[in-house]
């Protein structure tokens, strides 16, 4: 069987959408993602785009995407972690992430 395929009108991003489809069991989890993809743009927290560089789910150039998307974000990939990247280098993304929350000011 394959993977439904979603338009979110912003085709950069339809391999989220097409991905998590892959999984989902009702519309709204699309329609959800639709709605989070069009306001990237007005993201003001500090954002830390994590990607494992053996994801084989969602490609890296998703998380360039994102990145690119979000104003301000970092991009950082993690070597020889899929897309679990928490569960596949705990160590790893425990260090990105005291090392970017550590540089942001309150």
């Amino acid at each position: 069987m394959e993977a439904p395929s979603a338009h979110t009108g912003r085709p950069i991003f339809d391999d989220l959408v097409t991905a998590r489809l892959r999984t989902a069991v009702h519309r709204p989890m699309s329609e959800d993602t639709r709605q989070a993809v069009a306001i990237l743009d007005t993201v003001t927290a500090p954002t830390l785009v994590l990607w494992g560089a053996e994801d084989t789910w969602l490609p890296t150039t998703t998380g360039d995407r994102l990145a690119t998307a979000i104003p301000g974000a970092v991009r950082a990939t993690l070597p020889g972690a899929g897309h679990f990247i928490a569960e596949d280098r705990p160590e790893d993304t425990a260090k990105v992430l005291v090392e970017f929350f550590g540089s942001r000011t309150p």
